[in-house]
């Protein structure tokens, strides 16, 4: 979420004009931030271009709930300009909850703009689906918010979230295999050890974190889950572009696990 402050289109214009055929080929997992609602953020800071959820859903098109409930891929039940109220009426959250594996890793992404109680028949669908799948031995949870506010009730975040799924029967025995991605602060960091992470930097800074930029990457291969993380750039630190684009270009990724740091490796179960 949050991928581009961009209230003109410039910036995001530029960006995927850059990206090549075969760049925009590959499959996407994205979930929406309170940028992606509100451009400027909060729902307090409310504007009439805003385009309360219903832009991302379609730019960065998922495999979504609401697709399998009607006859469209989407929710568009809900009119954005209608409601007088401060906030304005998001889209429906079945528009941005999908669930998706990449060979033994499932990915589960969900908008934390709406209440866990909403959300809730989502979840014990994608957990028992993932139940289902015999070949799946990770879970990655991918929500934005990792504190409420800014349009995130409390029982929302992603840290809460990966808690109250613990209390669904249904996902009693997919929490094991579990671990979640979040952003929304610009900081790239772990969160949880071995469970949780923060990837909400990417050149921005914030209180904490002096303009961080860096690329996660997870590995699933020869029976444990690795993620390791490139340190690519920090505002008046260093700057390891060249040599890491040089080494991934020449050996791969995962011929160059020497230039990132191990965030985490835990033995599959």
């Amino acid at each position: 979420g949050d991928n581009f402050y961009d209230q003109q289109g410039a910036a995001s214009s530029a960006w995927f004009a850059a990206l090549t055929t075969e760049t925009k080929s590959k499959v996407i997992n994205s979930v929406p931030g309170n940028h992606d609602y509100w451009v400027n953020g909060s729902p307090l800071l409310r504007v009439s271009k805003d385009s309360l959820g219903n832009g991302f859903m379609q730019f960065y098109g998922q495999d979504v709930i609401a697709s399998t409930q009607l006859d469209t891929p989407y929710d568009f039940s809900i009119n954005p300009d209608e409601s007088s109220s401060r906030s304005g009426s998001i889209t429906a959250a079945s528009n941005f909850f999908s669930y998706n594996k990449l060979g033994n890793i499932a990915f589960i992404g969900y908008s934390g703009a709406y209440d866990f109680t909403e959300l809730s028949s989502y979840f014990v669908e994608a957990c028992e689906w993932a139940d289902s799948n015999e070949d799946i031995d990770v879970i990655l949870l991918l929500g934005h918010w990792n504190s409420d506010g800014d349009g995130c009730p409390s029982d929302a975040t992603v840290p809460i979230t990966y808690q109250q799924l613990q209390s669904l029967s249904s996902c009693s025995s997919s929490i094991s295999k579990m671990r979640y991605f979040m952003g929304h602060e610009h900081c790239n960091m772990i969160t949880e050890p071995d469970i949780g992470f923060m990837v909400g930097a990417q050149g921005m800074s914030d209180t904490k974190c002096s303009g961080q930029f860096g690329i996660p990457v997870v590995d699933s291969t020869n029976g444990t889950f690795n993620v390791y993380y490139f340190p690519i750039n920090e505002l008046n630190s260093f700057d390891n572009y060249d040599e890491t684009l040089a080494c991934f270009q020449e050996k791969g990724v995962s011929g160059c696990y020497d230039l990132a740091t191990l965030w985490s490796t835990t033995p599959l179960v």
